[in-house]
């Protein structure tokens, strides 16, 4: 993200606004470190401590401005700004950007451009995040990671199928009923908030049973391969 706002500041005209959203405390704290230790901005630049804060901010033209998603909690009546020239970075853009809190954001900034960043896209094929913010500027996969070195291989082997408990297609069948639904932004925010939780059945004393046996044999014979 820091990349990102230097690259618009030096090729595009303009005095802009960025507004580095994300939705959790320590993420926050760690970008707003970032970007200092980066030299791109200093410690003046503002962290809204509340909602009613945030709304004075935004109506100021601060270089940078460093919240959280839910700082967005309060009614909007009327505009924060109607500035073209914010730019709302959202970081972990596949968690948190399609309730009320984040359409409260789109209300307030009716004219701002949206960017999301994210390592961890909720579906297999990022439905959510895609409909949100359009389509992809940049991708780096894993396997460009792998290539560039800066990522050892990945090597695994699938247990699930001799267990009898595996489910390939789960990701993906989920997403299409999720489609088919046609939800609106807060039943698809409290979805995302339940698919993120764990499930009774991953804790179920069958399953565990059959991981802790399949555990135990893995380990007591993997001399045998040399590991």
């Amino acid at each position: 993200m820091a990349s990102f706002a230097e690259k618009v500041r030096r090729v595009v005209p303009g005095n802009f606004t960025f507004v580095v959203m994300t939705d959790r405390e320590d993420l926050d704290d760690q970008i707003w470190r970032t970007f200092i230790g980066c030299g791109v901005a200093d410690e003046t630049m503002p962290r809204a401590g509340s909602g009613r804060e945030l709304k004075d901010v935004l109506r100021e033209n601060p270089r940078f401005v460093f919240s959280l998603i839910h700082k967005f909690n309060q009614p909007v009546t009327e505009p924060y700004s109607e500035r073209d020239g914010i730019i709302v970075m959202s970081d972990e853009a596949h968690r948190t950007q399609a309730g009320k809190f984040a359409r409260n954001m789109r209300l307030a900034l009716p004219n701002a451009s949206f960017i999301g960043f994210t390592g961890t896209p909720l579906f297999k094929h990022d439905h959510l995040t895609r409909r949100l913010f359009d389509g992809y500027v940049s991708r780096y996969d894993f396997k460009r990671s792998e290539e560039d070195q800066s990522t050892v291989k990945l090597v695994y082997e699938n247990r699930g199928e001799k267990l009898g408990i595996a489910r390939l297609d789960l990701n993906d069948r989920i997403a299409a009923k999720i489609e088919e639904a046609e939800l609106d932004p807060d039943q698809t925010a409290l979805l995302e908030k339940l698919l993120g939780q764990d499930y009774e059945v991953i804790t179920a004393d069958d399953r565990l049973d059959k991981l802790a046996d399949d555990f135990v044999e893995h380990c007591s014979t993997g001399w045998e391969t040399g590991k």
